[in-house]
């Protein structure tokens, strides 16, 4: 059997045994998937580095409560993990809602198999595609999400930005903590615009910053000089 180098990672939780042992048995037959079931849902707080990348599958028809008391016990981290949430009925889209989730597809039950094994192939796609050119990492712990028009901390406070706001903190990014002019800044924002000046762009940044230092704490996350604009030791995870 012919054994594909970068097999999507799956972890699987569901109370009702023969769904697992199921879907274990399907999935071993899949080349392009390592599929692991999980006993307890408390498993997805053990740390193991071979499972960072994991897209996890999680059955709430029948632990929907369970769910919601494990992510309030551990806090905002599992929220920013990739989830297929199986769902039995609407009203249990309030407990992933109220829990801010970031990454997450959503398939009713009942489904059939070949649905579930497309929407994981095309949800391991699309976080690829994110992770290769829209998940950055600015500082050490704030995570910018341009997609998503949002930063957000490692203590799960977070901002929405608007569609400039975004821009220039992409260009910063890619500066790599080099000092960008305001007149580099406002022509790859704004384009050739005659009647964007400077002090419109001072403006943007002024704003973003205090957004920065009221929503997330940050006080040096954009620095300035007399030369114009830069990220405090930005780093970029691919």
């Amino acid at each position: 059997m012919k054994v594909t180098q970068n097999r999507i990672k799956v972890l699987f939780f569901s109370k009702i045994v023969n769904l697992s042992e199921a879907l274990e048995s399907i999935f071993s037959e899949e080349v392009d998937f390592s599929f692991q079931k999980l006993s307890e849902l408390d498993d997805l707080w053990v740390s193991k580095p071979e499972n960072s990348n994991s897209i996890l599958i999680l059955d709430l028809s029948q632990s929907a409560e369970l769910f919601c008391s494990i992510i309030d016990k551990n806090g905002n981290d599992f929220c920013s993990k990739p989830v297929i949430f199986l769902l039995d009925n609407d009203q249990k889209i309030n407990f992933i809602n109220d829990r801010n989730c970031d990454l997450y597809e959503i398939m009713w039950k009942p489904f059939r198999i070949d649905e579930l094994i497309s929407k994981i192939r095309s949800f391991a796609t699309s976080l690829t595609r994110s992770r290769l050119d829209e998940f950055l990492i600015i500082m050490q712990e704030n995570y910018f999400y341009p997609n998503k028009n949002m930063i957000k901390n490692f203590k799960g406070n977070s901002i929405r930005l608007t569609e400039k706001e975004t821009e220039i903190i992409k260009f910063l990014c890619k500066g790599k903590g080099k000092i960008l002019s305001k007149d580099v800044l406002l022509k790859m924002i704004w384009g050739y615009e005659k009647s964007i000046t400077t002090h419109t762009l001072e403006t943007h940044i002024y704003r973003l910053r205090k957004k920065i230092k009221v929503g997330l704490g940050e006080t040096e996350l954009i620095l300035k000089n007399n030369k114009g604009y830069y990220l405090n030791s930005p780093k970029t995870q691919n």
